[in-house]
């Protein structure tokens, strides 16, 4: 991928964190961190951080994400646009690299709705933020009624690995030891094929999926 198209991405990525209420307010809650920010599974759109780089926040970020080609295409734009402290890594959330107690902020903008096992991903954050470390996450929930509509092997596979996507991010974060300090969520909105992979399944079955959002600033123990 060109850096032009990556500037494109983060361009409109940064405009969203500007126009979009609920993002304005998490990118200024995780740009409030006077430490290192951890953004989960930020994909080539970098989850929260364009937005947090606009408002000049200059603390050390590091971008996770599981995919080579989304690290090794960030690492060569900010060498490009000479950008120093946002630091791409390769490595699965679930099997954290890095210190015990390294982390000021850890945030996710969807990444976090797209890992298998979250559960495990959060314990490990509990141990990689700092004492009073906060854990800032923007998460998707899918509505039961057509949820419950898919076809059995898919509802139930899904529901194996991706638990959260149905009922919620609440009680998992509280039972790994984090304080709940701000929640908000979303009305329900349709679900279009061309932006969920479950409702293109749902389509298939004439199932209308919706979902809103999961906003939640927590504080680790």
């Amino acid at each position: 991928m060109k850096a032009k198209e990556i500037f494109g991405i983060w361009n409109d990525a940064t405009k969203d964190s500007l126009n979009d209420p609920i993002l304005n307010i998490m990118c200024n809650e995780i740009s409030e961190a006077n430490g290192a920010i951890l953004e989960i599974a930020a994909g080539i759109n970098g989850g929260c951080i364009p937005g947090v780089h606009y408002r000049k926040n200059k603390s050390q970020i590091i971008l996770n994400d599981i995919s080579f080609n989304v690290i090794s295409n960030l690492k060569k734009y900010f060498k490009i646009k000479g950008i120093r402290n946002i630091h791409p890594m390769l490595f699965d959330i679930r099997k954290m690299p890095l210190k015990t107690g390294s982390v000021c902020v850890a945030s996710s903008h969807l990444g976090l709705t797209n890992v298998g096992k979250a559960d495990k991903a959060i314990l490990e954050l509990s141990k990689t933020l700092k004492p009073k470390g906060k854990l800032v996450l923007l998460e998707l929930i899918i509505d039961i009624d057509g949820w419950s509509k898919l076809p059995d092997n898919y509802r139930i596979k899904n529901e194996y690995y991706f638990p959260y996507l149905v009922c919620g991010w609440k009680t998992i974060i509280e039972d790994n030891g984090f304080y709940i300090n701000k929640y908000d969520k979303g009305p329900l909105n349709r679900l279009h094929p061309n932006v969920s992979r479950h409702s293109k399944i749902g389509a298939l079955y004439n199932v209308q999926l919706y979902g809103t959002y999961e906003y939640i600033v927590a504080t680790n123990s």
